[in-house]
């Protein structure tokens, strides 16, 4: 979960991905994340609370380019 917040939240050095390819990024790596709690996170998110919640989240951009 840690990983995920910090994904989809903006930072000054990148922009933020949107919660349904953090999701898709932690369900493809069984090896690093364990698969029962990415389960459990992508229930949650797929719940009414989780739309609720991620549906306030900023959307993400693309990076500044370098100049």
């Amino acid at each position: 979960c840690d990983w995920f917040c910090a994904r989809i939240e903006p930072r000054g050095y990148r922009a933020p991905i949107d919660a349904a390819t953090a999701l898709e990024v932690l369900t493809g790596q069984h090896d690093r994340y364990d698969p029962d709690l990415v389960s459990a996170l992508a229930e949650v998110l797929h719940s009414p609370l989780g739309q609720a919640l991620t549906a306030g989240l900023a959307k993400p951009t693309a990076p500044p380019r370098a100049s």
